[in-house]
């Protein structure tokens, strides 16, 4: 544990933005406009505007504040001991990662984010569109229900679903896929993938055209899982070849306090649902579909993996702790070192959290309120909305004052 001499180690309350990006849930629909206004009372929701993102960190695009106004990166600066020696010699001087809570209204693009190598190619090269050299792999935890694209299916499950939809047929001509059947799987991926992405806008309109009056008279075909994603995100992006890539990913969902880890050079998106994310510090996103943003296709088919088993890694799907008040999502260290996020739900019979900081933490609340003592006995309350920046080397009891008490504790991986 550091030594914190002088002034008693304390709770820095931070001030945090929101993104209003099109794909946001409109006014107090939104979790990350309730989550503003629990903070700041002051905080006016505008009904008619959506509300996509809240960031915490030092990120330069909206980076947090103090409460007395300054930057969080000037602040961490002016405390250096808040990060300590080995954050500063592994990270430098700000948060190595980007804390969000997303409300999604309508589905994100169809993306991956590229792995350290290729992002400093890619910065290089186009710095217009991809602003920094960093990875950018991601992990969320769902707050309600979520739904979202990750990774490529099984090539037999994709085989079924085909042969199972007549009305696929425009695009997934029979001859095109038996020209296919000896592939290996990356190859039979990356070439179904590059149809979709590659052929005419007048053949996309077709094959959408036809499935989805094909759906409008299947009721029961429509009820499944891939082809419910597939009027969800048709009605959002109507004619995008993207809206075709629930055929070719799995349509995943989680329930509260389920967790999703997003690898380098994945594809994903998300379609609907409140989250809280954490993210290496990078805004880079490859894109290609579902989107008016600039998209790389190019770049997309060549940069993923193509593998059809990540979904089934332990560390890619996380699930709640039915045994106590903590879920830890850590993502494989040799992967990611940036970040690990402890979900903690405060009941009457699990009413304390005990713990180390073993890296400057990021403490958000949800729901509820609670007292949080840190090393040397300095007791503050925290409730819902809030944000906070705790010393690393810091021993922290946080006890629950109300019914449930729901926060998220971020930290690096030491």
């Amino acid at each position: 544990m550091l030594d914190w001499e002088g002034d008693p180690p304390r709770l820095h309350t931070l001030d945090c933005g929101c993104q209003q990006y099109a794909w946001g849930k409109i006014g107090d629909r939104s979790a990350v406009a309730q989550f503003k206004k629990a903070g700041n009372p002051d905080f006016q929701i505008d009904d008619s505007k959506p509300y996509a993102e809240l960031w915490v960190g030092t990120h330069p695009t909206l980076p947090s504040k103090t409460t007395d106004g300054a930057l969080l990166s000037k602040h961490l600066e002016d405390n250096p001991r808040l990060l300590g020696s080995n954050h500063l010699t592994q990270f430098g001087q700000g948060l190595p990662f980007l804390l969000k809570i997303l409300s999604v209204n309508k589905a994100l693009s169809i993306q991956a984010h590229p792995d350290k190598a290729l992002a400093q190619q890619l910065h290089a090269k186009d710095p217009e569109h991809y602003k920094d050299d960093n990875h950018k792999p991601e992990l969320v935890v769902a707050l309600t229900d979520f739904r979202a694209l990750c990774c490529f299916r099984d090539v037999d499950d994709i085989k079924q679903i085909l042969a199972a939809t007549p009305a696929l047929q425009v695009l997934f001509e029979s001859t095109k896929i038996q020209e296919l059947e000896q592939a290996d799987s990356k190859t039979y991926l990356q070439e179904l993938f590059k149809l979709v992405l590659k052929s005419p806008q007048e053949v996309i309109d077709n094959q959408i055209s036809k499935l989805h009056d094909w759906l409008k008279n299947n009721s029961a075909a429509a009820q499944e899982l891939h082809h419910s994603a597939f009027l969800s995100v048709n009605k959002d992006f109507p004619g995008d070849a993207g809206c075709l890539m629930v055929y070719l990913l799995n349509v995943v969902q989680l329930k509260a306090g389920e967790g999703l880890f997003l690898r380098a050079n994945e594809p994903h998106a998300y379609i609907s649902g409140d989250c809280v994310e954490i993210m290496a510090q990078s805004d880079n996103v490859v894109r290609a579909g579902l989107t008016p943003k600039f998209k790389d296709v190019d770049v997309l088919l060549n940069m993923l993996t193509y593998d059809t088993t990540t979904l089934k890694d332990p560390q890619t799907r996380f699930f709640p702790n039915g045994d106590g008040n903590t879920t830890v999502y850590a993502p494989p260290k040799e992967l990611i070192s940036e970040f690990q996020l402890r979900r903690v739900e405060l009941t009457p019979s699990h009413d304390t959290f005990k713990h180390t900081t073993s890296s400057v933490a990021c403490l958000l609340v949800i729901s509820g309120r609670a007292s949080v003592t840190l090393t040397g006995g300095n007791q503050s309350f925290v409730e819902a909305g809030s944000v906070s920046v705790i010393g690393v080397g810091l021993n922290v009891v946080i006890r629950n004052e109300t019914e449930i008490c729901l926060f998220f504790l971020a930290e690096t991986q030491q």
